[in-house]
């Protein structure tokens, strides 16, 4: 057969026999028979295992569109199998100060100047590592005495719509038997245990286009606590009380018995910088709640594609229209003027919203949606229910009367510019340390004193530089002085801060802004309050900006 294949293999295994004193035969021939064996194990291997896939075991798909799928990848993350596997991936995830922990220690990121290195303390921090592409094995015990292999086998896809490339992931998790149960109970498992996970986080998403418009993937913050919204504390309380009574459970049932659409939308409007944004983000932390942040003005955004999006949702969400009057939403019969402005707007573009800077008028198209387009996909018959709206705008004159309307706004929620116990607030939740701690900020209670921040000790500049760079060093080693401010104390501050500046002359972002250029420094903040108020005040009178 050998010499049929390799014409004068004959004659080469009798030169070789007397070269050599043995018959190569006998091994090129062994080496033939092992190759049959492994061709033939192989193919049985191959259909044995296609049989036991398509009749013995279960499988559940996930797309990386999906939260769930990014959920598994963490979960996998901590399970043993990434310690033994010989074929992983690295992510290198972006790094966060909201992912260190409050006592760690951050020396490391202390250069030998004693400043802070962002890239030194980016790279001590470990990548995760996730299942490669391929198939994993992981197992997991999900019942009591039993622990049972389930396999991941993660895979991608390419392909190119409209001169674009789309990417795809898909995870595929098997289990051996006839039933998803034990990849349902797994992946209930994986759900909680993200949940447990995430506590005092809020996840956000926000629209992205490539070949279609779609839901980026998730975004986590921490928690927003609504103390830190600046916002009367009964109006709070009142929207409060309203949104936990419409997503009661039993309150879906009342609207279906009385046919009323089970939607509910909130409108806050003021001036820019008063917390209408904060608000919505706290909002959604409080109820455990995803966000959804929509922007109309989205030159790629179509109405067929708007649909689309809400028709996504999760049943219990909250979405965000920002800054809705300046979508230049327009009626579908009002003409459209050369410059792309609707031509019978109103005229008027000052906010009547108090201390509402004039708003200028749009120099082009803002939105390709129009306004009986987003009302049909907010209010419309096939419109979805059980989320929340919450449309922010600075000049609510300037919305139509059919957003307005009841059913579509159900309530309104006004922000004014800072209030004296609103400046109070402010000033002392920048500057109590008990928020750090993770206590609920208190006007009284007991002393607390600051804890400095650990640093290294400021060693010499190099020798290597010259005179100017070591001058320059040793002035960022200059660390301010930071007070150490008693409870007791910080309360008379506030008090006197508060004083130092006019009610609903400032918005809260901009005392915000000062205190935070004056971080851990009190002291400093209540003796430069009234320069800076000056200032302003001076600045906003001649309607000038300061850089």
């Amino acid at each position: 057969m050998l010499e049929s294949i390799f014409p004068g293999y004959t004659i080469i295994v009798r030169v070789l026999y007397k070269i050599l004193g043995f018959d190569v035969g006998l091994l090129a021939s062994a080496f033939v028979m092992l190759y049959m064996v492994v061709w033939i194990s192989s193919l049985a291997y191959a259909k044995t295992s296609e049989l036991v896939s398509t009749h013995l075991t279960a499988s559940i798909q996930i797309s990386n569109n999906d939260d769930l799928y990014r959920y598994v990848l963490n979960w996998v993350e901590e399970q043993q199998m990434t310690k033994d596997a010989r074929h992983l991936k690295a992510v290198t995830l972006p790094a966060s100060g909201y992912d260190q922990e409050p006592d760690s220690d951050d020396d490391s990121a202390i250069d030998e100047s004693g400043n802070f290195t962002y890239d030194q303390w980016q790279r001590s921090k470990p990548p995760m590592f996730w299942p490669n592409f391929g198939t994993s094995l992981v197992w997991w015990a999900g019942h009591p005495c039993l622990s049972r292999p389930f396999r991941f086998t993660r895979s991608r896809t390419e392909r190119t719509i409209k001169d674009e490339m789309s990417r795809e992931e898909t995870l595929d998790i098997t289990c051996f038997g006839r039933s998803t149960e034990p990849i349902k109970e797994l992946l209930s498992f994986i759900q909680e245990w993200t949940s447990q996970k995430g506590q005092g986080r809020t996840v956000i998403r926000r629209t992205q286009t490539t070949y279609d418009t779609y839901w980026g993937p998730p975004i986590v913050r921490p928690t927003r606590p609504l103390s830190t919204v600046a916002l009367d504390q009964q109006r709070k309380a009142d929207l409060i009380k309203d949104i936990m009574e419409y997503l009661h459970p039993k309150n879906a049932r009342w609207y279906a018995t009385r046919g009323v659409p089970y939607r509910r939308g909130y409108l806050l409007h003021g001036s820019p910088g008063t917390g209408k944004s904060s608000l919505s983000f706290a909002l959604a932390g409080f109820f455990g709640m995803p966000i959804y942040c929509i922007s109309l003005a989205e030159p790629k955004l179509t109405e067929s594609a708007l649909d689309n999006l809400f028709s996504k949702l999760p049943t219990r969400s909250i979405v965000l229209l920002e800054d809705i009057d300046a979508a230049g939403l327009k009626r579908e019969d009002e003409p459209m003027s050369e410059s792309g402005l609707n031509t019978m707007s109103e005229p008027n573009t000052t906010s009547k919203v108090t201390g509402a800077s004039p708003i200028p008028a749009a120099s082009g198209p803002k939105s390709n949606i129009s306004l009986s387009g987003l009302l049909n996909v907010i209010d419309g018959v096939a419109a979805q229910e059980g989320r929340i709206l919450i449309m922010t705008t600075n000049c609510p004159s300037k919305l139509d009367d059919a957003l307005l309307r009841p059913g579509r706004t159900d309530v309104k929620v006004e922000f004014t510019l800072a209030t004296k116990e609103q400046i109070r607030s402010i000033f002392y939740r920048m500057y109590s340390t008990k928020l750090e701690k993770g206590q609920p900020a208190k006007t009284s209670g007991t002393t607390t004193k600051q804890t400095p921040t650990k640093t290294k000790s400021v060693q010499n500049p190099p020798s290597t530089t010259n005179r100017e760079d070591a001058d320059f060093l040793k002035l960022l080693a200059e660390k301010p002085v930071l007070h150490t401010v008693e409870d007791e104390q910080l309360n008379a501050m506030k008090d006197e801060f508060a004083e130092r500046l006019p009610e609903g002359k400032f918005s809260p972002a901009e005392i915000q802004g000062f205190l935070l250029s004056r971080q851990k420094e009190p002291f400093r903040a209540l003796a430069e309050v009234a320069a800076w108020r000056d200032q302003m005040l001076a600045a906003k009178e001649k309607n000038s900006k300061i850089f």
